[in-house]
């Protein structure tokens, strides 16, 4: 069974979701309504259409997962992007905006596509693929040191609204453009 969002919503709400047996999204509203919601172990696909906000509530496992609308992880919760037969395990299509307030933990892959948008709020970004023009965007505090760098990202902008020292605990690679806003401050 394939999952689709149906609205904007809580992920643990079954009314967000919408089923149906193929892997072609028949529209808002075509398939039968979710009596669950969808993780890894129910489902061959989970979709969250473009205009939906899905909001993981609590911790969840996600595989063959597409984020077309947008996906936001409330703080201490966790979605565990899950390494099953699909590749990658977790897209973000260029219309996609996934905001991360608590943790997301890659045990499959995960692409950024197109202008694909990431936001992370504290925390470490996770292991992905980035396309040039992916965006990360990532908002902290005074103080922090940032994790999860190794990696070769898009554009890249970093938000305080303070004065700051950021620490980086690793090196990244940005093909785009890096952008430091809101006050003055040390790296």
């Amino acid at each position: 069974v394939y999952y689709w969002s149906r609205a904007t919503g809580n992920w643990s709400a079954p009314a967000t979701w919408e089923v149906t047996s193929t892997s072609v999204d028949p529209g808002v509203g075509l398939g039968t309504p979710a009596t669950t919601a969808p993780t890894n172990l129910n489902s061959n696909g989970i979709t969250v259409r473009t205009g939906n906000n899905v909001t993981v509530n609590n911790s969840y496992t996600a595989d063959n997962f597409t984020v077309n609308g947008t996906l936001t992880i409330s703080a201490g919760q966790t979605l565990t992007v899950f390494n099953g037969t699909f590749s990658p395990n977790m897209l973000v299509n260029t219309t996609g905006i996934v905001t991360n307030a608590g943790t997301i933990t890659p045990t499959g892959t995960i692409s950024f596509v197109g202008n694909a948008t990431y936001n992370q709020n504290g925390g470490t970004v996770p292991a992905a693929t980035w396309s040039a023009t992916s965006n990360l965007n990532i908002t902290f505090g005074a103080s922090a040191t940032l994790n999860g760098l190794a990696q070769s990202f898009g554009n890249m902008t970093y938000t305080t609204a303070g004065a700051f020292t950021m620490t980086l605990g690793q090196s990244p690679t940005i093909q785009g453009n890096l952008t430091v806003t809101g006050a003055t401050g040390t790296f």
